[in-house]
């Protein structure tokens, strides 16, 4: 769904999510979009390099042709 629907109370759900489930979802998402405009994350890159250094996992080698 896109994010420009994800407030919109009757947009198409998922079958069988519950309006609990859903409610949580909202707020989860609300809740990472606000840490991203507040600037307390980081771009992917760092992490993968991290958590593959950390874990003793090759080097990603990107989409080489």
């Amino acid at each position: 769904m896109p994010i420009d629907r994800a407030n919109d109370p009757i947009a198409p759900r998922s079958p069988g999510l519950a309006d609990e489930d859903h409610g949580e979802s909202l707020r989860a998402i609300r809740e990472g979009l606000a840490e991203v405009a507040a600037g307390r994350s980081r771009p992917f890159e760092d992490f993968e390099r991290e958590f593959r250094a950390r874990h003793g996992l090759p080097a990603h080698r990107g989409l080489e042709p």
